[in-house]
C-alpha cells in the first residue's frame, strides 16, 4: 500500500458503542480498510483504560507493516488518532 493525503479523524468523532466498562466502534476508511476500536476486559491496555485497534480488508484481519501485525494495543485517545490517520493514508 502507498500513501496519499486526506482529512483526518479525531477521536471524538468514533461512535463508540458501550455497555457497561466495555466500548466498541467500527470506523470504515476510503481505501477499504475496516478499523476495529475495542476497549474491554480481553483488550490489549484495557486495565490502563486504553484502546487496542484492529484492521481488517476484505473481511479479514489485515497486517499493518508498521505495526508488524492485524492489532495494536495499549493506546491512547491521542495515539488512536495518530494510527488511524497512519491507515487513512494508506492506498491499495
Amino acid at each position: 500500500m502507498g500513501i496519499k493525503k486526506l482529512n483526518y479523524m479525531k477521536f471524538r468523532d468514533i461512535k463508540f458503542n458501550q455497555h457497561d466498562s466495555r466500548k466498541w466502534a467500527r470506523v470504515n476508511l476510503d481505501n477499504g480498510l475496516e478499523i476495529s476500536i475495542v476497549r474491554n476486559e480481553a483488550s490489549y491496555g484495557n486495565q490502563d483504560g486504553r484502546y487496542e485497534m484492529g484492521v481488517f480488508k476484505d473481511g479479514r484481519l489485515f497486517e499493518i507493516e508498521k505495526w508488524q501485525d492485524c492489532v495494536k494495543g495499549w493506546l491512547s485517545p491521542s495515539c488512536v488518532e495518530k494510527e488511524l490517520e497512519h491507515l487513512m493514508q494508506l492506498e491499495d
